[in-house]
């Protein structure tokens, strides 16, 4: 029993680090999305706004997910070696940064991610849940559900509107969104969720948008960096958010 107790802990360290390590690499594209999520939730200080807040950014949404997967693998490496104890250290390390992340993350960002969404207007103090103003959206390319496929550089300007298929807040506000929409030449509409929720809400939106469906963390949700439903934007002709000052109260 106790050579069980001396070996089954590094081992089972082992199997959970090197696992965590290849479904980072195999997930990299939801995980730079989660990066991103985290970046918009502003856990940067509005001092270090400029360059330095930018390279930052830019850092954590392009190589988090290479990052934090060669760190897992080395742990599971020395895991397996006699500096077992060097793991050790490294595992607590890096568990150490993922508890903190997770409480600041928490702290900053659990109410607004899960609050029903208020009205967004200019003297709002919420911040947008998706790209802020001035922001470019990333590149994606995705097909609406009439097949016709949609890329970044296809965006000018226009309304957008992501919208949950099971959220209340979204059921109760997208009748004003369709109302606003109607009064728009090019419009754009996005319904997260399973394909089995979706159609009734796209089905609705159809006749005043372009409408398209998707899973949380895919395509256009990560390229707009939406955490949150519903989220709406007007874009400029460039295909950059210009204003959230979509009232749909």
């Amino acid at each position: 029993m106790g050579e069980f107790l001396r070996v089954f802990p590094p081992v089972l360290l082992v199997v959970v680090f090197a696992v965590s390590s290849l479904a980072k690499v195999s997930g990299a594209e939801a995980f730079r999305g989660f990066a991103a999520s985290v970046r918009a939730l502003r856990l940067l200080p509005d001092r270090w706004a400029g360059t330095v807040a930018g390279t930052v950014a830019g850092t954590v949404a392009g190589t988090a997910a290479g990052t934090a997967a060669g760190a897992e693998l080395v742990t599971a490496v020395l895991l397996l070696t006699p500096w077992r104890a060097a793991g050790l250290a490294l595992a607590a390390a890096v568990l150490a940064v993922f508890a903190g992340v997770a409480l600041v993350t928490r702290r900053r960002g659990l109410a607004v991610l899960f609050a029903p969404a208020e009205p967004i207007r200019a003297a709002d103090a919420r911040p947008p849940v998706m790209l802020p103003v001035g922001g470019a959206p990333g590149d994606f390319v995705a097909a609406d559900v009439d097949g016709a496929k949609m890329s970044r550089q296809d965006l000018g300007a226009g309304l957008v509107g992501f919208f949950s298929a099971t959220g209340p807040a979204c059921a109760e506000r997208l009748p004003r969104f369709i109302e606003l929409a109607a009064r728009h030449d090019n419009v754009i509409a996005v319904v997260v969720g399973e394909p089995g929720e979706t159609a009734e809400p796209a089905g609705a939106l159809r006749p005043v948008a372009r409408v398209f469906t998707e899973r949380r963390g895919e395509s256009l949700s990560t390229a707009f960096g939406v955490y949150g439903y519903p989220a709406t934007c007007r874009l400029d002709g460039t295909g950059t958010v210009l204003a959230h000052d979509v009232e749909l109260a």
